[in-house]
């Protein structure tokens, strides 16, 4: 059980109210009191919290208080959500909570309304409806991304497949929009699948595309000898020969050198007399001479020119029709025909780079035998770089044979996977360039709010079912409501009915009501209260409730009054619950609060049978009984601060709130209505009820405000103009503003003494209700 409050703090007109130490413990029965305004709403909202296992943070972001239980358990705003006990609570926020209005409905022509779990209920259907209507019209506008992605699969793959099998492909291969589907990962993936190298590019594509028609090359060598002539040329051009006979024209002359040996071996060959040029006689002197010079070192040194330059002259004609230039690009595959058809375009300027260098050669050469033929020459610097290129360039050629030659073994291998990295370059490019993954992406992101959308509706939709099914159970349990409302108002033609659509509606007998008054409204709201408590009664489960009822009686007259504290001395309290004791009471709960603003329901709570039955306690020195209601007071001290004290003891032995709060008046006026009088700031609020219940004790047919009850009884009100001003102060906020009003309580307390004096005996008995003198008001 609760054993006492601790301390509040920042909660309402709790500012900072501690338990001073003389203020007793809960019991099991409590009795609040309190004047409206003071604190005994926000009170049960406390009580409200440790049922809810929450606090309300958002209206009181400072709130702190300190609960302590009876085991010494010490509950916080912090550590609410640990509260060990079931309690339920009946306020004005349960009101509100559990009994909802809808407008009037014309079929029935009344005002339907819900009660209890369907005022919370229809609501939570409603905002379900609304919930699964926004979101699917959410997942209809956000869908743009999921449509446009769509368009992927259902044509634009199916038109891209084509276009890959008939333009990239020459119909060769069968393609289609599943191949394409296979071929999506990853962007990353598509990237890397993308082929940037043109060259690269091309080869594949034609890879692809190639047919297996072509022979393999066969590869020979192709020697360059320009070393050999080289080295042979040094030598020639260092040697010295010795001149033995000379002819002046033929050492000065290549030409005629020529031209004369070959005529001489022509002349002699043939057997010729005379000379074939000139029909001269040839001497035989002349042609011994001509053989002699002829065969001489010299001679022999022009021969070797004559090699060597045949030598240049082979190395020449050979690399200008070297063979490769034989083959077409037509011989090799078609990956290949460009890169040939390249090589052989550059073959004329690697051919003219070579050509130079012996042409040089021979220059050398014809320059030794006609200026330098017995002089030693050194071979010049000759630039090489010609043969290094014209290596390479043989050497790129061949690398094209054993490339095509590779393709012509392994085709159908090649080709298919030139074809794999075609069609992935291809679908890759594809996606790239029309956003693919980017419209995926997207597509993704809707989807998963799509998929967050339709779990939602499937939750709103399935506790729509689940309410709706509740709603057809609460309604069926209208009896129990009836019955409770019956007991209230103590009525049997008022009663509760149920519409088509599971809403509830009053009937005054036959007759549908058109409104229902606030008495109606708090009977409905405390009935469907008490059903809830019967519930848990049958389930068993009420024995271990904690019960806080806050004014029940609100709007209602006395008759209602004491029916109510009827029914809750009834309800809480019953027999046949102690299997071994049946005729004992049993207290049907763990721990019972009531508070009310209303002294004659206070009053008639703290005399119930019940309620003021005490309880056995046994100790080692025996059994005795103790109370078990403990009645407590709260009291406003200041204007926007409260505190809970016991029960003072001039109330609690009063059977009558009229004669406590003359009690408290007088007491007032007695310490010269002193500002530091503990009740000072009750009493606005304690003259006006006084006058209130003193009025209508003089004048119980007057319905009209306490200034013409007043008017009636003395007259002319004027004389009490101080005391007519405070009557029409409707609410206790408004009698304690900080104005000239407040500070004028020692005139208002006068006036109140002067209306007693003009009933004496009423107001003498008053004072000797409360052992104390009559007080004599001297006019100005």
């Amino acid at each position: 059980m609760i054993k006492r409050i601790q301390f509040i703090k920042n909660f309402g007109v709790y500012k900072n109210y501690r338990h001073d130490g003389a203020l007793r413990d809960f019991n099991n029965k409590n009795n609040i009191y309190g004047w409206n305004y003071s604190g005994k709403t926000t009170l049960s909202r406390l009580f409200s919290y440790c049922e809810k296992k929450e606090a309300n943070f958002v209206e009181f972001p400072n709130l702190e208080f300190e609960i302590v239980l009876h085991d010494g358990t010490k509950i916080t705003q912090t550590n609410i959500a640990s509260f060990p006990f079931n309690i339920r609570v009946f306020n004005s926020d349960f009101i509100r909570d559990n009994l909802r209005f809808d407008s009037e409905d014309k079929k029935m022509k009344g005002i339907t309304f819900d009660v209890g779990e369907n005022a919370h209920l229809r609501p939570l259907i409603e905002a379900n409806r609304s919930y699964i209507s926004k979101a699917k019209l959410k997942i209809t506008n956000n869908s743009d991304s999921i449509r446009q992605f769509n368009e992927f699969s259902a044509s634009k793959f199916t038109n891209q497949a084509r276009i890959i099998k008939n333009d990239h492909f020459n119909s060769l291969i069968e393609f289609n929009k599943g191949h394409l589907e296979k071929l999506i990962s990853t962007k990353e993936d598509a990237i890397n699948n993308i082929i940037s190298e043109e060259e690269r590019l091309t080869k594949i594509k034609a890879d692809s595309i190639s047919k297996n028609d072509k022979d393999k090359i066969d590869i020979k060598e192709y020697p360059i000898n320009l070393n050999n002539l080289v080295q042979k040329i040094i030598v020639f051009i260092g040697k010295e020969p010795k001149i033995a006979v000379q002819e002046e024209n033929l050492d000065n002359d290549s030409d005629l050198y020529n031209w004369v040996r070959t005529g001489v071996s022509l002349h002699e060959s043939k057997a010729l007399d005379n000379c074939a040029f000139c029909k001269e006689k040839l001497k035989p002197e002349r042609v011994v001479n001509l053989n002699a010079y002829f065969s001489n070192e010299a001679s022999i040194l022009k021969d070797e020119s004559v090699v060597l330059i045949a030598s240049i002259n082979g190395e020449l004609e050979y690399f200008e029709k070297i063979e490769i230039l034989s083959k077409s690009k037509n011989d090799l595959n078609e990956s290949l025909q460009s890169k040939f058809q390249d090589l052989t375009q550059e073959y004329n300027t690697v051919y003219d780079n070579y050509s130079f260098i012996l042409k040089q050669l021979k220059l050398i050469i014809e320059n030794k035998v006609a200026n330098s033929l017995f002089i030693s020459q050194n071979l010049p610097e000759i630039d090489m770089e010609p043969v290094t290129i014209l290596l390479k360039w043989i050497a790129d050629v061949k690398a094209v044979f054993e490339e095509h030659n590779q393709i012509v073994e392994n085709f159908q291998s090649n080709q298919n996977s030139a074809r794999d990295s075609y069609k992935k370059h291809l679908v890759s490019k594809y996606l790239i360039d029309e956003n693919y993954f980017e419209f995926k992406r997207k597509k993704e992101i809707e989807e998963k709010y799509h998929r967050i959308f339709n779990t939602q509706i499937d939750a709103k939709e399935e506790e729509n079912r689940v309410y709706s099914d509740q709603l057809q159970s609460i309604t069926a349990g209208k009896g129990e409501l009836n019955r409770f409302i019956k007991l209230f108002l103590k009525r049997e033609d008022i009663q509760i009915e149920v519409t088509p659509d599971n809403h509830f509606i009053l009937k005054r007998g036959n007759v549908i009501a058109k409104n229902l008054s606030e008495g109606e409204k708090t009977a409905i709201a405390f009935s469907h209260f008490m059903v809830m408590l019967d519930s848990l009664q049958k389930e068993g489960k009420l024995l271990e409730t904690i019960v806080f009822i806050d004014d029940p009686i609100s709007s209602l007259d006395s008759n209602h009054i004491a029916q109510i504290t009827s029914l809750i001395n009834s309800f809480f309290f019953r027999k046949g619950i102690d299997p071994d004791n049946p005729s004992k009471v049993i207290d049907c709960f763990l721990q019972l609060f009531v508070s009310t603003h209303n002294f004659e329901f206070y009053s008639f709570l703290r005399d119930a049978n019940n309620i003021k039955r005490k309880k056995k306690i046994v100790t080692p020195q025996g059994a005795n009984e103790v109370p078990s209601c403990n009645s407590f007071f709260i009291k406003k001290v200041a204007v926007d601060s409260s505190i809970i004290e016991n029960m003072p003891s001039a109330l609690a032995s009063y059977k009558s709130e009229y004669i406590y709060l003359f009690s408290l008046i007088y007491d007032f006026y007695a310490s010269n209505c002193s500002e530091q009088n503990p009740n000072f700031i009750l009493m606005p609020n304690a003259v006006r009820r006084f006058l209130e219940i003193y009025t209508l004790i003089k004048l119980p047919g007057n319905k009209g405000e306490i200034d013409s009850r007043i008017s009636e009884l003395i007259g002319d009100v004027n004389e009490l103009k101080i005391l007519h001003h405070f009557s029409h102060f409707t609410s206790f906020e408004k009698t304690t503003r900080h104005d000239e009003l407040i500070l004028r309580l020692p005139d208002v307390i006068a006036d109140v003494f002067t209306l007693l004096e003009n009933d004496m005996k009423h107001y003498e008995s008053l004072c000797s209700a409360i052992n104390k003198t009559v007080f004599v008001i001297e006019n100005d």
